[in-house]
């Protein structure tokens, strides 16, 4: 009795498994992403990645749009903007150079070292045609630019939940609530 049961749960889970296995659509075109080109329809494998330039490009080019430059803001926007896309083409290069695993801990905090001073003077570079930037836009667009950096730009993924256990939002989980001051005199 024993035997049968335990062989038909293992039969079911089998079962399902395959089914399931059946059941996944592949990688081909859907809501998640772009479709897979000729030489990875029906294989399990992700689709090409897009440059992280061309994604910077794209995104600043859909801010432009958004909030609608003047002329006299236009020096400034394409300063900013190229800093921003030479900032996602070095990331690439500033990685590579470090391609080799490192013999010992000695040379890992020394490339780490160097890694992190490019990538300082990239991030000044940026802050300073930003604050150029931020002189000349008005209010609305000021708001809009940082709104659109908060959620798109230098930005971990980790980084864009709020505090608290699995991300409470953007302010936490909030202030505790008080505790009623305890009466010294207690009823006997």
């Amino acid at each position: 009795m024993k035997k049968t049961f335990v062989s038909i749960a293992l039969a079911s889970l089998l079962g399902l498994g395959a089914a399931g296995a059946m059941a996944y659509p592949g990688m081909g075109p859907g809501p998640y992403g772009a479709p897979c080109p000729p030489q990875c329809m029906g294989q399990r494998m992700a689709p090409p990645a897009v440059d992280r330039a061309e994604r910077v490009k794209a995104r600043y080019a859909a801010l432009e749009r958004m909030i609608k430059l003047r002329e006299d803001q236009m020096v400034a926007w394409n300063a900013y903007r190229d800093a921003r896309v030479q900032d996602a083409e070095d990331r690439r290069a500033r990685w590579a150079k470090y391609k080799e695993p490192a013999v010992d801990q000695q040379t890992r905090l020394e490339r780490r070292i160097e890694r992190l001073k490019d990538e300082l003077k990239s991030l000044e570079t940026i802050t300073a045609k930003r604050a150029e930037l931020m002189k000349v836009l008005d209010a609305a667009q000021n708001v809009a630019l940082d709104g659109f950096e908060a959620r798109f730009a230098m930005r971990h993924p980790a980084l864009r939940r709020g505090p608290g256990p699995r991300g409470a939002g953007p302010k936490g989980p909030g202030p505790k609530p008080e505790k009623a001051p305890k009466d010294d005199a207690r009823p006997l």
